[in-house]
């Protein structure tokens, strides 16, 4: 298990309280200093080390199994698991043509 928190240049203390806090596991703490959504979350992906990545922003809300009930969905055949709101999905795609492009010969949808 591994938490990466990537603050890109809060205002408040949000900072110094993370340096503070006890976490259950490894973790980095990086401030950049206003670089923008994607660059903090390029330089989370740098510095992972796990196969699977989880997104949360400040203001995020999820239910305590999220991680858990994301992870059960990968099966060799599901590329993808994302969520909106109110719903969860697993993406499967049978990819055929490994030559830089991917094309979905079947797209199933479910969970």
């Amino acid at each position: 298990d591994e938490i990466i928190i990537v603050d890109d240049g809060s205002t408040d203390k949000t900072f110094l309280a993370l340096k503070s806090k006890r976490f259950p596991c490894e973790h980095k703490i990086l401030r950049l200093s206003r670089g923008g959504i994607v660059n903090a979350l390029n330089r989370g992906i740098e510095l992972s080390t796990n196969e699977f990545i989880a997104r949360f922003d400040v203001d995020d809300r999820y239910h305590t199994d999220r991680i858990d009930f994301t992870l059960a969905a990968f099966t060799p055949e599901v590329c993808a698991v994302f969520g909106t709101q109110n719903r969860s999905y697993a993406m499967a795609m049978r990819l055929e043509g490994l030559d830089g492009r991917w094309r979905a010969t079947q797209l199933t949808w479910g969970m």
